[in-house]
């Protein structure tokens, strides 16, 4: 789930106890390289490789339509089960229920992080992955390879001689749904056909 800002907020007032932050809802598909975050790990500029992660060309597409709540509420969401398939397969199915964090919390923390950015209207928060992402690593693994001293580029390597069965491919239909935000459907083009558009 994506939320927009239909504001510009200043940050003072997200100490407010009762601020309300006026929110559009929509879904977004949060589209990752995770061979290029996974070079951020032990880096001081982690937070760089992952936003690196996310920025190449038509990684962030969003649905074409938004939802807005007629009466906000301080720290609402609506809740709705957001769903990824890969080629019809079920890959992703969550509820927004299980979100972590509020939407005040979030601008909070996007604040702290990036203090020179406003918080204007049109900015798009990304709200965070569901589980079922192809690229993940057992807390324990993570562990026992920093324990041993492997290098993020031996971590790396690693991960791709493993099974990678489940990394999307050229060819590859994704499809993100969330009820009544909206989907999206996109096709994961190969190298050449991605420079040819």
């Amino acid at each position: 789930m994506v939320l927009v800002l239909l504001e510009d907020i200043d940050p003072a007032s997200l100490d407010d106890a009762g601020f309300t932050p006026q929110l559009g809802y929509f879904i977004g598909n949060d589209v990752s390289a995770r061979t290029v975050a996974i070079l951020g790990e032990g880096q001081p500029n982690r937070s760089a490789y992952w936003g690196a992660s996310k920025s190449f060309r038509g990684f962030m597409p969003v649905a074409d339509h938004a939802w807005v709540p007629d009466e906000p509420k301080p720290n609402a969401i609506p809740c709705v089960v957001i769903e990824t398939t890969v080629n019809g397969q079920l890959r992703q199915s969550e509820s927004t229920e299980d979100l972590i964090y509020t939407p005040v919390r979030m601008l909070r923390f996007i604040h702290a992080q990036y203090p020179e950015s406003p918080l204007g209207k049109g900015t798009m928060i990304f709200t965070g992955t569901p589980g079922g992402v192809a690229m993940t690593t057992p807390r324990w693994l993570a562990r026992l390879s920093s324990l041993i001293g492997l290098s993020r580029f031996r971590k790396l390597n690693a991960k791709l001689h493993g099974d990678t069965t489940r990394f999307l491919k050229p060819g590859d239909r994704v499809v993100a749904r969330g009820q009544d935000l909206g989907k999206i459907s996109i096709l994961i083009a190969g190298p050449t056909e991605a420079a040819l558009r």
